[in-house]
């Protein structure tokens, strides 16, 4: 069965999220990342805000096609719009 658009991009995103930051990875049972340390330096940070705001941009013009597509969208919204938060906030 073939995703919608919203759930390839939130596969896209556990993929991506997943490289850069390998102990979210683990935690979450993505496989590969286990022996790898996340990057909390400035850069590292920069890095996964900048996935969080493609993502963003992404996600509010996916079309959904279904109340499970509205309900990944907005729950994917809400954790990146809180992470962007925290972060902004000096919160990595």
């Amino acid at each position: 069965m073939e995703h919608s658009p919203v759930y390839q991009l939130a596969d896209e995103f556990v993929t991506r999220y997943a490289a850069l930051d390998p102990i979210a990875a683990t935690g979450m049972g993505v496989p590969g990342h286990e022996d790898r340390l996340t990057d909390f330096s400035p850069e590292g940070i920069a890095e996964r805000d900048d996935l969080y705001r493609e993502i963003s941009a992404r996600l509010a013009p996916a079309p959904v096609t279904s109340e499970r597509d509205r309900i990944a969208r907005d729950a994917m919204q809400d954790v990146i719009d809180l992470r962007l938060a925290r972060s902004a906030a000096g919160d990595p």
